[in-house]
Protein backbone atom coordinates (compact mmCIF):
# COMPACT_ATOMS: atom_id res chain seq x y z
CA UNK A 1 0.00 0.00 0.00
CA UNK A 2 1.27 3.44 -0.85
CA UNK A 3 2.44 5.58 2.27
CA UNK A 4 1.11 8.35 1.11
CA UNK A 5 -2.38 6.96 0.14
CA UNK A 6 -2.50 5.38 3.94
CA UNK A 7 -2.40 8.96 4.87
CA UNK A 8 -5.16 9.74 3.25
CA UNK A 9 -6.95 6.67 5.12
CA UNK A 10 -6.60 4.31 1.77
CA UNK A 11 -7.22 1.30 3.42
CA UNK A 12 -7.57 -2.41 1.96
CA UNK A 13 -11.05 -2.22 1.59
CA UNK A 14 -10.60 0.77 -0.67
CA UNK A 15 -7.98 -0.94 -2.71
CA UNK A 16 -10.98 -3.90 -3.36
CA UNK A 17 -13.27 -1.35 -4.54
CA UNK A 18 -10.96 0.16 -6.70
CA UNK A 19 -9.51 -3.42 -8.18
CA UNK A 20 -13.35 -4.44 -8.39
CA UNK A 21 -13.69 -1.49 -11.24
CA UNK A 22 -11.98 -3.61 -13.77
CA UNK A 23 -8.71 -4.76 -14.97
CA UNK A 24 -6.79 -2.24 -17.24
CA UNK A 25 -6.64 1.63 -14.45
CA UNK A 26 -3.22 1.05 -13.49
CA UNK A 27 -0.60 2.08 -15.65
CA UNK A 28 -3.13 3.88 -17.94
CA UNK A 29 -2.88 6.91 -16.36
CA UNK A 30 -5.71 6.03 -13.54
CA UNK A 31 -4.80 6.34 -10.08
CA UNK A 32 -7.40 7.00 -7.19
CA UNK A 33 -7.45 10.53 -5.22
CA UNK A 34 -9.53 11.55 -2.51
CA UNK A 35 -12.04 14.72 -2.73
CA UNK A 36 -10.17 17.93 -0.71
CA UNK A 37 -12.10 20.71 -1.44
CA UNK A 38 -14.81 21.35 -3.81
CA UNK A 39 -14.51 24.82 -6.00
CA UNK A 40 -17.17 26.78 -8.35
CA UNK A 41 -16.70 24.12 -11.12
CA UNK A 42 -13.61 21.61 -10.06
CA UNK A 43 -12.14 20.00 -7.49
CA UNK A 44 -9.48 20.13 -5.83
CA UNK A 45 -7.92 16.33 -4.49
CA UNK A 46 -5.37 14.64 -2.69
CA UNK A 47 -3.15 11.97 -4.09
CA UNK A 48 -0.26 9.46 -3.53
CA UNK A 49 2.08 12.10 -5.59
CA UNK A 50 0.28 15.68 -4.15
CA UNK A 51 -2.93 17.52 -5.35
CA UNK A 52 -4.45 18.77 -8.70
CA UNK A 53 -7.25 20.58 -10.06
CA UNK A 54 -9.64 18.36 -11.05
CA UNK A 55 -12.84 18.29 -12.98
CA UNK A 56 -15.44 16.04 -14.23
CA UNK A 57 -15.22 13.66 -17.24
CA UNK A 58 -17.68 13.49 -19.62
CA UNK A 59 -18.61 9.79 -19.01
CA UNK A 60 -19.13 10.62 -15.14
CA UNK A 61 -21.30 14.02 -15.69
CA UNK A 62 -23.68 11.70 -17.97
CA UNK A 63 -23.34 8.44 -15.89
CA UNK A 64 -23.40 10.29 -12.56
CA UNK A 65 -24.61 13.77 -12.64
CA UNK A 66 -27.16 14.04 -15.10
CA UNK A 67 -28.64 10.65 -14.54
CA UNK A 68 -28.71 10.35 -10.41
CA UNK A 69 -28.50 13.99 -9.70
CA UNK A 70 -25.41 12.78 -7.67
CA UNK A 71 -22.99 14.82 -5.88
CA UNK A 72 -19.32 14.46 -4.61
CA UNK A 73 -17.76 15.97 -0.88
CA UNK A 74 -14.83 16.33 1.03
CA UNK A 75 -14.01 12.59 1.57
CA UNK A 76 -15.13 11.13 -1.02
CA UNK A 77 -12.68 8.75 -3.16
CA UNK A 78 -12.81 9.09 -7.06
CA UNK A 79 -10.62 7.36 -9.63
CA UNK A 80 -8.87 10.07 -12.32
CA UNK A 81 -7.46 9.72 -14.91
CA UNK A 82 -4.53 11.66 -16.86
CA UNK A 83 -2.65 10.53 -19.55
CA UNK A 84 0.63 12.81 -19.68
CA UNK A 85 1.80 15.71 -17.49
CA UNK A 86 0.51 17.98 -20.32
CA UNK A 87 -2.98 16.63 -19.96
CA UNK A 88 -5.60 18.50 -17.62
CA UNK A 89 -6.12 15.68 -14.90
CA UNK A 90 -9.81 14.29 -15.14
CA UNK A 91 -12.45 12.25 -12.83
CA UNK A 92 -13.38 9.32 -14.37
CA UNK A 93 -14.90 7.08 -12.23
CA UNK A 94 -15.95 6.72 -8.24
CA UNK A 95 -15.70 4.31 -5.50
CA UNK A 96 -18.70 3.97 -3.55
CA UNK A 97 -18.87 5.67 -0.52
CA UNK A 98 -18.97 3.75 3.11
CA UNK A 99 -21.05 6.64 4.84
CA UNK A 100 -22.16 10.30 4.70
CA UNK A 101 -23.16 13.26 6.43
CA UNK A 102 -25.75 15.35 5.12
CA UNK A 103 -28.68 18.08 6.51
CA UNK A 104 -31.24 19.46 4.60
CA UNK A 105 -30.58 22.39 2.27
CA UNK A 106 -31.06 26.08 4.27
CA UNK A 107 -34.72 27.23 3.73
CA UNK A 108 -37.74 25.76 1.93
CA UNK A 109 -36.01 23.19 -0.28
CA UNK A 110 -36.61 19.42 0.73
CA UNK A 111 -33.34 18.73 -0.69
CA UNK A 112 -30.19 17.24 0.89
CA UNK A 113 -26.74 18.85 1.25
CA UNK A 114 -23.72 16.77 1.39
CA UNK A 115 -21.19 18.03 3.93
CA UNK A 116 -18.57 15.08 3.54
CA UNK A 117 -17.79 11.61 3.22
CA UNK A 118 -16.45 8.46 4.46
CA UNK A 119 -15.98 9.11 7.93
CA UNK A 120 -15.04 7.79 10.89
CA UNK A 121 -15.92 10.68 13.73
CA UNK A 122 -17.77 13.69 13.67
CA UNK A 123 -16.51 16.33 15.99
CA UNK A 124 -19.75 18.05 17.00
CA UNK A 125 -17.94 21.96 18.21
CA UNK A 126 -19.87 24.14 20.94
CA UNK A 127 -18.40 26.33 23.71
CA UNK A 128 -19.92 27.22 27.09
CA UNK A 129 -22.35 30.30 26.06
CA UNK A 130 -25.53 31.02 24.04
CA UNK A 131 -24.74 28.00 21.28
CA UNK A 132 -24.91 25.56 24.16
CA UNK A 133 -28.48 23.88 24.07
CA UNK A 134 -29.48 20.41 24.08
CA UNK A 135 -32.07 20.69 21.43
CA UNK A 136 -28.92 21.86 19.42
CA UNK A 137 -26.78 18.85 19.70
CA UNK A 138 -29.58 16.49 19.82
CA UNK A 139 -30.59 17.51 16.27
CA UNK A 140 -26.78 16.79 15.05
CA UNK A 141 -26.94 13.33 16.58
CA UNK A 142 -29.90 12.55 14.99
CA UNK A 143 -28.35 13.42 11.67
CA UNK A 144 -25.69 10.56 12.15
CA UNK A 145 -27.41 7.73 10.33
CA UNK A 146 -24.46 4.87 10.55
CA UNK A 147 -22.85 3.00 13.51
CA UNK A 148 -19.75 3.72 11.23
CA UNK A 149 -19.92 7.28 12.22
CA UNK A 150 -18.91 7.77 15.86
CA UNK A 151 -19.88 11.52 17.19
CA UNK A 152 -18.08 12.98 19.81
CA UNK A 153 -19.44 16.56 21.76
CA UNK A 154 -16.08 19.02 22.03
CA UNK A 155 -16.87 21.67 24.06
CA UNK A 156 -14.65 24.26 23.63
CA UNK A 157 -13.11 27.59 24.76
CA UNK A 158 -13.58 25.83 28.15
CA UNK A 159 -10.50 28.52 29.62
CA UNK A 160 -13.90 31.51 29.43
CA UNK A 161 -15.96 29.47 31.84
CA UNK A 162 -15.83 29.06 35.64
CA UNK A 163 -18.22 26.32 36.26
CA UNK A 164 -17.66 23.60 33.23
CA UNK A 165 -18.94 20.40 34.94
CA UNK A 166 -22.87 22.52 35.28
CA UNK A 167 -22.86 23.20 31.70
CA UNK A 168 -21.66 19.00 31.48
CA UNK A 169 -24.15 18.24 33.84
CA UNK A 170 -27.20 19.64 31.65
CA UNK A 171 -25.95 17.68 28.80
CA UNK A 172 -25.81 14.44 31.10
CA UNK A 173 -29.67 15.12 32.70
CA UNK A 174 -31.01 15.48 28.76
CA UNK A 175 -30.35 12.02 27.92
CA UNK A 176 -27.55 12.77 25.52
CA UNK A 177 -24.53 9.44 25.88
CA UNK A 178 -22.60 10.91 23.30
CA UNK A 179 -18.74 11.51 24.35
CA UNK A 180 -17.84 14.35 24.94
CA UNK A 181 -13.98 16.47 24.83
CA UNK A 182 -13.39 19.40 27.20
CA UNK A 183 -11.08 21.62 24.98
CA UNK A 184 -9.13 24.96 25.46
CA UNK A 185 -6.90 25.90 22.49
CA UNK A 186 -5.65 28.62 24.58
CA UNK A 187 -4.28 26.82 27.47
CA UNK A 188 -3.63 23.44 25.29
CA UNK A 189 -6.65 21.23 27.48
CA UNK A 190 -8.15 18.43 25.75
CA UNK A 191 -6.07 18.64 22.49
CA UNK A 192 -4.37 15.67 23.01
CA UNK A 193 -7.44 13.57 23.72
CA UNK A 194 -8.97 15.37 20.90
CA UNK A 195 -6.21 13.60 18.76
CA UNK A 196 -6.88 10.08 19.76
CA UNK A 197 -9.96 10.27 17.68
CA UNK A 198 -7.96 11.24 14.72
CA UNK A 199 -5.52 8.66 14.21
CA UNK A 200 -3.49 7.51 11.46
CA UNK A 201 -5.72 5.70 9.09
CA UNK A 202 -9.21 7.36 10.53
CA UNK A 203 -10.96 10.17 8.99
CA UNK A 204 -13.12 13.40 11.24
CA UNK A 205 -15.22 15.54 10.16
CA UNK A 206 -15.55 19.12 12.41
CA UNK A 207 -18.86 20.62 12.64
CA UNK A 208 -20.32 23.46 14.93
CA UNK A 209 -21.58 27.12 14.38
CA UNK A 210 -19.24 29.96 13.41
CA UNK A 211 -17.13 31.36 16.40
CA UNK A 212 -17.31 28.05 17.90
CA UNK A 213 -13.26 27.90 17.47
CA UNK A 214 -13.29 24.75 14.67
CA UNK A 215 -10.62 26.46 13.06
CA UNK A 216 -8.22 27.19 15.96
CA UNK A 217 -8.82 23.42 16.87
CA UNK A 218 -7.58 22.25 13.54
CA UNK A 219 -4.74 24.65 13.74
CA UNK A 220 -3.78 23.30 17.11
CA UNK A 221 -3.79 19.46 15.23
CA UNK A 222 -2.30 20.72 12.73
CA UNK A 223 0.35 21.92 14.44
CA UNK A 224 0.49 25.26 12.43
CA UNK A 225 -1.97 27.92 11.21
CA UNK A 226 -3.64 26.43 8.11
CA UNK A 227 -6.64 28.07 8.96
CA UNK A 228 -7.06 31.68 9.71
CA UNK A 229 -9.00 32.65 12.75
CA UNK A 230 -9.90 35.91 14.59
CA UNK A 231 -9.76 37.48 17.57
CA UNK A 232 -13.43 37.00 19.82
CA UNK A 233 -15.94 39.68 19.90
CA UNK A 234 -15.40 41.55 23.27
CA UNK A 235 -18.98 42.76 23.87
CA UNK A 236 -20.06 38.93 23.94
CA UNK A 237 -16.85 36.64 24.06
CA UNK A 238 -18.30 35.07 20.43
CA UNK A 239 -15.67 34.45 17.83
CA UNK A 240 -16.18 35.34 14.35
CA UNK A 241 -16.85 33.21 10.96
CA UNK A 242 -13.67 32.66 9.33
CA UNK A 243 -13.72 29.55 7.21
CA UNK A 244 -15.58 30.10 3.75
CA UNK A 245 -15.11 26.55 2.61
CA UNK A 246 -14.93 22.79 3.13
CA UNK A 247 -11.60 21.17 3.00
CA UNK A 248 -9.95 18.21 4.05
CA UNK A 249 -6.51 18.31 5.95
CA UNK A 250 -4.22 15.84 6.58
CA UNK A 251 -2.74 15.57 10.31
CA UNK A 252 0.82 14.90 10.42
CA UNK A 253 0.05 11.79 12.43
CA UNK A 254 -1.14 10.51 9.80
CA UNK A 255 -5.49 10.73 10.38
CA UNK A 256 -7.47 12.92 8.12
CA UNK A 257 -9.71 16.27 9.15
CA UNK A 258 -12.23 17.89 7.20
CA UNK A 259 -13.39 21.30 8.16
CA UNK A 260 -16.41 22.87 7.45
CA UNK A 261 -17.63 26.62 7.41
CA UNK A 262 -20.05 27.70 10.29
CA UNK A 263 -23.96 25.66 10.04
CA UNK A 264 -26.46 27.86 11.30
CA UNK A 265 -29.04 25.91 10.04
CA UNK A 266 -29.45 21.92 11.63
CA UNK A 267 -32.07 20.56 9.49
CA UNK A 268 -33.60 17.01 9.68
CA UNK A 269 -32.91 14.99 6.50
CA UNK A 270 -35.85 12.39 6.54
CA UNK A 271 -33.86 9.79 7.45
CA UNK A 272 -34.79 8.46 10.65
CA UNK A 273 -32.14 5.67 11.08
CA UNK A 274 -30.09 8.33 13.00
CA UNK A 275 -33.07 9.47 15.17
CA UNK A 276 -33.68 5.81 16.09
CA UNK A 277 -30.51 5.34 17.22
CA UNK A 278 -30.16 8.74 19.24
CA UNK A 279 -33.54 8.10 21.19
CA UNK A 280 -32.81 3.96 21.30
CA UNK A 281 -34.58 4.22 24.84
CA UNK A 282 -37.80 6.09 23.61
CA UNK A 283 -37.95 3.94 20.44
CA UNK A 284 -37.52 0.73 23.01
CA UNK A 285 -40.40 2.21 25.07
CA UNK A 286 -42.67 2.66 22.08
CA UNK A 287 -42.13 -1.10 21.24
CA UNK A 288 -44.70 -1.72 23.87
CA UNK A 289 -47.46 0.50 22.97
CA UNK A 290 -50.76 -1.19 22.50
CA UNK A 291 -50.89 0.00 18.32
CA UNK A 292 -48.40 -0.18 16.02
CA UNK A 293 -48.86 2.74 14.49
CA UNK A 294 -48.83 4.88 17.80
CA UNK A 295 -47.60 8.76 18.04
CA UNK A 296 -47.13 8.93 21.33
CA UNK A 297 -48.94 11.82 21.43
CA UNK A 298 -51.96 10.88 23.58
CA UNK A 299 -52.90 7.11 21.89
CA UNK A 300 -54.32 4.64 24.53
CA UNK A 301 -52.14 2.17 25.60
CA UNK A 302 -48.97 3.80 24.98
CA UNK A 303 -45.69 2.65 26.66
CA UNK A 304 -44.29 6.17 25.89
CA UNK A 305 -47.01 8.37 28.14
CA UNK A 306 -46.63 6.05 30.40
CA UNK A 307 -43.08 6.35 31.32
CA UNK A 308 -43.90 10.14 31.20
CA UNK A 309 -46.66 9.96 33.76
CA UNK A 310 -44.56 8.13 35.41
CA UNK A 311 -41.27 9.87 35.97
CA UNK A 312 -39.23 7.08 33.82
CA UNK A 313 -38.80 9.53 30.61
CA UNK A 314 -37.78 13.34 31.02
CA UNK A 315 -40.42 15.55 29.62
CA UNK A 316 -37.76 17.53 27.46
CA UNK A 317 -36.05 14.98 26.16
CA UNK A 318 -39.55 13.16 25.21
CA UNK A 319 -40.10 16.93 23.27
CA UNK A 320 -36.80 16.95 21.36
CA UNK A 321 -37.57 13.57 20.04
CA UNK A 322 -41.21 14.83 18.68
CA UNK A 323 -40.30 17.26 17.11
CA UNK A 324 -36.94 15.88 15.64
CA UNK A 325 -39.57 13.02 14.17
CA UNK A 326 -42.34 15.36 12.90
CA UNK A 327 -39.99 17.05 11.00
CA UNK A 328 -37.98 14.84 9.60
CA UNK A 329 -41.69 12.98 8.20
CA UNK A 330 -42.43 15.82 7.11
CA UNK A 331 -39.14 16.38 4.58
CA UNK A 332 -39.68 12.42 3.88
CA UNK A 333 -43.04 13.94 2.91
CA UNK A 334 -42.16 16.58 0.86
CA UNK A 335 -39.06 14.47 -0.86
CA UNK A 336 -41.73 11.71 -1.71
CA UNK A 337 -44.00 14.70 -3.41
CA UNK A 338 -41.12 16.00 -5.51
CA UNK A 339 -40.05 12.46 -6.75
CA UNK A 340 -43.40 12.12 -8.09
CA UNK A 341 -43.72 15.38 -9.70
CA UNK A 342 -40.42 14.85 -11.08
CA UNK A 343 -41.53 11.68 -12.34
CA UNK A 344 -44.71 13.17 -14.06
CA UNK A 345 -42.75 15.30 -15.82
CA UNK A 346 -40.17 12.93 -17.00
CA UNK A 347 -42.84 11.28 -18.14
CA UNK A 348 -44.05 14.53 -19.61
CA UNK A 349 -40.63 15.03 -21.76
CA UNK A 350 -40.59 11.39 -22.75
CA UNK A 351 -43.89 11.69 -24.72
CA UNK A 352 -42.82 14.69 -26.25
CA UNK A 353 -39.88 13.33 -28.04
CA UNK A 354 -41.48 10.23 -29.13
CA UNK A 355 -44.33 12.46 -30.98
CA UNK A 356 -41.07 14.74 -32.25
CA UNK A 357 -39.26 11.59 -33.76
CA UNK A 358 -42.41 9.85 -35.00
Amino acid sequence: MNKNLYKLAWNSQWQKKYDSKGEGLDGSGFFPARISSKLKNSFMVSHEKGECLCEYSGKFRHHYLESRNFHLAPGDWVIIRQQSEHDFPLIHDYLERENDFSRKKAGKSSQDQLLSANLDFLLIVSTFDRDFRARRFERYLSLVNTPLIKPVIVLNKVDLVESPQSFISQLAASGIQAEMVVTSTVTGQGIEELGQYISAGKTACLVGSSGVGKSSLLNRLMGEDVQTTREIRLKDKRGRHTTCTRQLFQLPGGGVIIDNPGIKEIAMTGNEAGLEENFEDIIALAASCKFRDCRHEGEPGCAVQAALSEGLLGHERYSIYLELRNESRNVKADKAKWQKQLGKLQKQLKKEREKRYF
